[in-house]
């Protein structure tokens, strides 16, 4: 079996509103929005014999600016490493 998920990830509430927004001394930049990013999970389950299943799995997270803004690299906010995330896994799911 084959699947593919589709994630996607806000902020609960509008950046640009006043109330529980992160504020710094020279406010926010123009273009941050509520958009944190998406992801895409890839995973496939291959079924062994009646006890056993194989699952490996794919994910590639797509991040975006307000995303990097708020999670900046370097631990400060600002910061602007729009790098994504990937990661991969393996599992032996078995029945006793």
């Amino acid at each position: 079996t084959l699947k593919v998920d589709l994630h996607h990830f806000e902020t609960q509430t509008g950046m640009d509103d006043d109330s529980d927004t992160l504020r710094t001394a020279d406010g926010l930049p123009g273009n941050i929005g509520d958009d944190l990013g998406q992801e895409i999970d890839v995973t496939y389950v291959h079924k062994y014999d009646s006890n056993t299943k194989i699952v490996a799995g794919y994910s590639h997270y797509f991040t975006t600016f307000t995303h990097s803004y708020l999670n900046g690299s370097d631990g400060t906010a600002g910061a602007n490493s729009q790098e994504g995330q990937d990661w991969m896994f393996v599992m032996l799911d078995m029945k006793f």
